[in-house]
């Protein structure tokens, strides 16, 4: 066996890179919910139609209105009192409101 090694040429390329930028954090979902017996959640805790609004901007800060928000509502609800509250999301400014059909 004979074995032969030899020095391989290197070039360098000169590149204009564009900086690194840290990716957007995954921004956790924002659910209300709707129970039968009328009670209005905003994640685990409770809320209410009038405040409904002003409790999702507290919580999601700036850019809340450009936000997610996914409602859900038991079986038993009333369409009424379901339209109602994405109704005053969208007053409140939030148009990305999205439905959810699980049980709760």
């Amino acid at each position: 066996i004979f074995l032969v090694a030899m020095p391989m040429a290197t070039t360098a390329l000169k590149l204009d890179l564009p900086p690194a930028q840290a990716g957007k954090v995954p921004v956790e979902p924002t659910y209300v919910s709707l129970q039968a017996d009328g009670a209005l959640f905003l994640g685990e805790r409770p809320t209410s139609l009038a405040t409904l609004g002003s409790d999702i901007s507290a919580k999601l800060g700036k850019g809340a209105a450009s936000q997610e928000i996914y409602v859900r509502a038991d079986r038993g609800v009333r369409y009424e009192a379901f339209v109602a509250v994405v109704d005053q999301l969208r007053v409140e400014g939030f148009r990305k409101v999205g439905l959810v059909t699980e049980e709760l």
